[in-house]
């Protein structure tokens, strides 16, 4: 089974080895786009094997246009089994199970579509010797987070991501979508996830979205464009991430919580009745 990771970068000396350390052990091939950064972190790509660096510009500002191209196009012509296209701070992680066995025995699916969390630590791990999964296994559900990051190239002919891949409408000759929260309970403790992992420490995740805030056009704030929540006034920013501390549960190594499966089957059912009257409407 061939699988390939691509993501785009930007100043990721800390997250990258995590990064390159996770998917090493997963991927065939892992690519980079890079955007120009400043710091050490093609350095530290180049001393992984099975990776390759491009390097794109947007003349110093940032472009969810431009990632959005990259991420819609990048795996174009990949003969591998599966893709994974993912920001530098997204871990797909699979509860109890090897991940290619995982996908082994699902292969009638060409998209999957994973449980996501935003985790959350008081500070940001820097013992690389062991995976970032092991050393920070607190957070709290996202749907925006559930991200269909990993599809099968050769049977989707586009993914459609919307800004920051949050949502997707994939198209091709077989599309069928392994939805994780909808198997809950079916397979206990084999939950596919996507851990996303930002609020590692304020001090970090204030220190990296002032470093994007810089990037972003003067009047993004105002008028709420892409990237705007990274020029988020420290307060509100500290706000937030004790909200998320505060909320965070264990959600590694185990089954999801029954409050989140019912969570998630009462938004299922609100779905199945909004979907039952749109149709009756129609036939109206």
């Amino acid at each position: 089974m061939k699988i390939t990771v691509y993501t785009v970068c930007f100043n990721e000396q800390l997250m990258l080895p995590h990064f390159l350390n996770h998917y090493s052990r997963i991927a065939n091939r892992i690519v980079l786009y890079d955007n120009q950064s400043t710091d050490n972190s093609m350095s530290l790509a180049r001393t992984y094997p099975n990776t390759e660096i491009h390097t794109f510009d947007t003349n110093g500002r940032f472009s969810e246009l431009t990632l959005m191209s990259i991420r819609e196009k990048c795996w174009k012509n990949d003969n591998a089994d599966y893709v994974i296209v993912c920001d530098v701070d997204e871990f797909l992680f699979c509860d109890n199970t090897d991940f290619r066995d995982f996908l082994s025995s699902r292969s009638e699916y060409s998209v999957f579509q994973p449980l996501g969390f935003e985790m959350v630590a008081d500070q940001f791990p820097k013992d690389y010797t062991h995976s970032i999964h092991d050393q920070v296994q607190v957070g709290v559900y996202s749907r925006g987070y559930s991200k269909m990051v990993l599809f099968d190239p050769k049977r989707i002919a586009a993914m459609n991501f919307s800004p920051g891949s949050h949502y997707a409408r994939p198209i091709g000759r077989h599309v069928n979508i392994y939805r994780a929260d909808r198997r809950l309970g079916k397979t206990a403790g084999y939950d596919l996830k996507l851990l996303h992992y930002k609020n590692l420490g304020f001090e970090y995740r204030e220190s990296r979205h002032r470093c994007l805030a810089k990037r972003l056009p003067v009047d993004a704030l105002r008028t709420r464009g892409y990237g705007f929540h990274y020029a988020l006034e420290k307060d509100e920013q500290l706000a937030q991430f004790r909200k998320l501390r505060r909320r965070a549960y264990n959600c590694v190594g185990r089954s999801v919580p029954s409050h989140l499966k019912i969570r998630m089957f009462a938004r299922r059912m609100r779905e199945r009745k909004l979907s039952c009257l749109a149709d009756e409407s129609t036939l109206a």
